[in-house]
């Protein structure tokens, strides 16, 4: 029998950095587990310090990230 990884499922966008924690935690409440960073038109994370607090964010709520470039 072939053992299946879990699926998770999320949004393409993580809206305004500054608000993600308030984000995760409503993705989390929706049963949501995943949410693509998009840098489609450039990298608007450029700071170690805001990736951060993205990546604790996510890890508080059980967020998996992904990027789209």
């Amino acid at each position: 029998m072939m053992k299946l990884k879990n699926i998770r499922f999320g949004p393409a966008g993580i809206g305004i950095v500054k608000d993600v924690e308030e984000t995760f935690d409503y993705l989390a409440g929706l049963g949501l587990g995943a949410a693509e960073i998009p840098f489609t038109y450039g990298v608007y994370i450029k700071e170690k310090e805001t990736a951060g607090v993205v990546g604790r964010a996510a890890k508080k709520f059980g967020i998996e990230l992904s990027i789209h470039a």
